[in-house]
């Protein structure tokens, strides 16, 4: 086919970004689900005892590392269904879904084993034995949860591989419904039913994250087009693609890693300035946290998307599909800055700071506004070089940005030039802007490879 015929058996862009918008929406509940889960447990305990919750707090922050480390893990599982549900070789996504399961039990399992030696890990990193005794219950009723939503994300990343988010995302809303019902249970008592505050909480979140993986499977395999896919053909024996699964994953997983410590980093950095300056640091990061779901759906729709045009050897497709979902992110962090720049100061008052850090936290969430453009940018090309098989050197490129830009960067601002959270917020908005710069160049890059090797 002629370069000319191609271009115009193309959809025009308006359907492309509708598609991409399409894929996002469920995309963006989906994974805000997880945080909301996170915070319904906070208010709830915050609202039954203050050391209850310093123990919640310790316990997801040790959890958290786990469940970032199982879904990049689990990435490989999105990027090779969405090439083959491109290429229609469907029986083959059904073969990358089965072959995921083991994965995730397997990765679940090993998150589970780390968090029962809670205790002795807590101690080890400086707190005292009545702290490390408190959250240690806590983190194993959390690390429980992780083999459930790690087959949840898998069954996840499949169905919104073959373009089907919206039952992931209604079955997440239901998780988190019965998440907080639970947590009225468990976390104050009810009857003969004890109160168990924080671990309560805990074990009400793995109760939803059950009822999640639940779903999902049982969805997936009850598909009335569960055939086209080979479900119920057993475990493929042809583990061939397996390797590749696990390549995208570990390349993913140790951005992730990499990219949470870093951010703990700056957490310390804001205590080190005072507790007036973490309080403030903390508030936006939590918004920021919010925000970043959005982008963070949008890169699953522009992977989903790549990847559907890179598996049929669709390259420049691929490309076109990059673009644009870079440009609906980028639509979409200036609509949020707009609106963040008049009310940053009316959130910040929402957190119940003192005023001082209040002001910090206002000045703080005004500059977040700008930072997520490009932090949002970066995740989404991120997830667009992944799609088309670059893997690697992404990973490389995310990880020395956030290691060797962001953290001197923090340092300097916050600690030498007393920026306090707003130095914080531009370190992180050097960094991303860098990773941004590399990224897109090397997007570019790859594709103008391809059109030199095109015939």
């Amino acid at each position: 086919m002629s370069g000319a015929a191609e271009t115009s058996a193309r959809p025009p862009i308006r359907a492309e970004i509708v598609e991409t918008l399409k894929l996002a929406g469920p995309a963006i509940i989906a994974r805000a689900g997880m945080l909301m889960m996170s915070i319904a447990d906070t208010v709830m305990v915050g609202q039954y005892d203050t050391a209850e919750l310093a123990y919640l707090g310790l316990a997801w922050s040790l959890s958290t590392v786990l469940l970032v480390a199982n879904i990049g893990l689990l990435m490989g599982t999105l990027v090779k269904t969405s090439q083959a549900f491109g290429r229609k070789d469907y029986v083959e996504c059904g073969r990358i879904w089965r072959r995921a399961m083991p994965l995730a039990l397997i990765i679940g399992s090993v998150g589970t084993f780390l968090c029962l030696e809670a205790e002795w890990l807590l101690l080890a990193i400086g707190q005292t034995s009545e702290v490390a005794a408190g959250a240690a219950p806590v983190t194993i009723a959390y690390g429980v949860g992780l083999i459930p939503i790690a087959i949840a994300v898998g069954s996840q990343f499949f169905l919104e591989g073959i373009k089907r988010p919206v039952p992931a995302m209604l079955a997440m809303i239901v998780a988190n419904i019965l998440n907080i019902g639970l947590n009225f249970l468990m976390i104050y008592g009810a009857g003969s039913l004890p109160a168990m505050g924080a671990e309560g909480a805990a074990w009400a979140t793995t109760g939803a994250r059950t009822m999640l993986a639940i779903v999902a499977v049982g969805y997936i395999l009850m598909m009335r087009d569960r055939g086209t896919f080979g479900m119920g053909r057993g475990f493929p024996k042809q583990w061939s693609g397996f390797g590749e699964q696990m390549k995208i994953g570990l390349a993913t997983g140790a951005a992730l890693i990499a990219e949470s410590s870093a951010f703990s980093a700056l957490t310390m950095m804001a205590g080190l300035a005072g507790v007036l300056a973490l309080g403030a640091f903390s508030a936006t990061m939590n918004l920021l946290a919010v925000v970043f779901m959005a982008a963070l759906g949008i890169g699953v729709a522009t992977s989903v998307r790549v990847g559907a045009a890179w598996g049929p050897g669709d390259k420049a497709g691929a490309e076109r599909a990059g673009w644009i979902g870079l440009g609906v992110n980028t639509v979409a962090m200036a609509i949020i800055a707009i609106a963040l720049a008049p009310t940053a100061r009316w959130i910040a008052s929402l957190y119940g700071l003192e005023d001082a850090a209040q002001e910090m936290a206002a000045d703080a969430m005004q500059l977040a506004g700008v930072v997520i453009l490009v932090d949002g940018a970066q995740a989404v090309l991120a997830n667009a070089l992944r799609a088309r098989g670059d893997v690697w050197p992404t990973t490389a490129i995310q990880i020395a940005c956030f290691v060797f830009i962001m953290l001197p960067a923090a340092y300097v601002f916050t600690l030498v030039w007393t920026w306090g959270p707003v130095g914080l917020m531009s370190a992180i908005g050097l960094a991303t802007l860098a990773s941004t710069i590399c990224l897109a160049t090397r997007f570019r890059l790859l594709a103008l490879a391809d059109q030199r090797k095109a015939p």
